[in-house]
């Protein structure tokens, strides 16, 4: 189990590196739209204000699959782990990626509403809790090697 732990920690840092890119990615062109003129003077290139729903549909799209590959994992884990503590995490973590893809699949249907910029901080907060879950899972006594 220990390598699957360890798969599902490095994709779920992916899966944040690539939250943390479209949510600062359209964060920046809500805030910098009104000081164009400025930032061509420094030569710094945002987004355009009109396509951040495009982005956050784009960014829904991107991690979804990631969102299915890791809640399968962390099932299959669940599953076959003989240890108590490595299954107890693995259960919690599972229903934190449940709400992540409920989550998901609203930002996806309704992107106007539902702007990544700021709900791409639930894509951040349960990758990075999945990392150190998988990693503290990595290293239980008990957690053998399948």
């Amino acid at each position: 189990m220990r390598t699957q732990n360890l798969l599902v920690a490095s994709v779920s840092f992916l899966m944040c590196l690539i939250a943390v890119y479209f949510g600062a990615s359209i964060h920046n062109a809500n805030a910098n739209f009104q000081i164009d003129y400025l930032n061509e003077m420094d030569n710094l290139h945002y987004y355009d204000v009109s396509i951040v729903p495009k982005l956050t549909k784009l960014a829904t799209i991107i991690t979804l699959p990631f969102i299915l590959t890791i809640l399968l994992l962390e099932l299959y884990i669940v599953k076959k782990s003989t240890a108590r503590q490595v299954k107890n995490i693995a259960r919690g973590l599972s229903i934190g990626w449940l709400i992540l893809l409920g989550i998901n699949i609203l930002v996806m249907l309704n992107p106007l509403d539902y702007e990544f910029g700021k709900w791409g901080y639930c894509w951040m907060t349960i990758g990075i809790l999945t990392v150190g879950g998988n990693i503290i899972s990595a290293f239980i006594i008990g957690n053998k090697k399948i």
